[in-house]
């Protein structure tokens, strides 16, 4: 038998020696055993219930929305208070969700908003971004340092070239392309003869992948313009 449990039992065996020994006139005393006898008999019921069960089990508040905030002892809300899926966004509070409480790799592109990140080149472990990891047509000259790029980052040049003949008094062009899956890069062009032959133009080609030159033959015989062009291979 634990103290708690002795200690009502000897309070109860108090109340009815005092109701045992009452001298009081009849009426008052007859309230009075009421009164004790009532007290005795909650004590009563609580020892029962100690006996029986060991805890007195109490019944379910009545009304809604009758416990609040302010009935709840910090931190005994657990997990399995809470219903499935019953916590949003606006329930967390800002900041309060940290690595720790992200599972690894839970993550993906998709739950990150683009605006939010902002990555130092520091963070970043050297070698750890392949060309994999980088959208195709992704990078502009923007991203790239000055003199950063070298030959060794380039795939193999190969110049191609295209030949036109100009008859005197005429232009002509003359038209140099790449190969599928090769891009111009560059080009120039180069006079078959020389005196008497003028360019008018030298230029990537426009709507295709090539270069192209026009020049205007001012001599007294027909000669050749060559285009060349430089195709950079994937």
């Amino acid at each position: 038998m634990d103290n708690e449990l002795r200690q009502t039992i000897e309070r109860l065996e108090a109340e009815i020696e005092a109701l045992k020994s009452d001298r009081i006139p009849t009426v008052d005393r007859a309230s009075k055993r009421r009164d004790r006898r009532q007290i005795v008999a909650g004590l009563a019921l609580f020892v029962v219930a100690v006996m029986v069960g060991g805890t007195v089990s109490a019944s379910a508040l009545s009304g809604i929305n009758t416990v609040d905030s302010g009935d709840i002892k910090n931190g005994q809300v657990k997990s399995a208070d809470i219903g499935t899926e019953q916590v949003y966004g606006n329930d967390i509070k800002n900041g309060a969700v940290a690595s720790a409480d992200v599972a690894d790799n839970s993550l993906t592109g998709t739950d990150i908003k683009e605006s939010a990140l902002s990555i130092p080149g520091s963070a970043i472990i050297d070698n750890a971004i392949t060309g994999a990891r980088v959208a195709d047509g992704s990078l502009t000259g923007a991203d790239l340092g000055a003199g950063t790029v070298t030959s060794s980052e380039l795939g193999t040049i190969t110049t191609r070239n295209g030949t036109a003949t100009v008859i005197t008094g005429n232009s002509n062009t003359a038209y140099a392309l790449c190969l599928s899956g090769e891009t111009a890069i560059g080009g120039g062009f180069q006079n078959n003869a020389y005196g008497g032959l003028h360019a008018a133009a030298s230029h990537m080609m426009v709507g295709a992948n090539g270069w192209q030159a026009t020049a205007y033959n001012a001599s007294q015989n027909a000669t050749g313009i060559t285009a060349y062009v430089y195709c950079l291979a994937p």
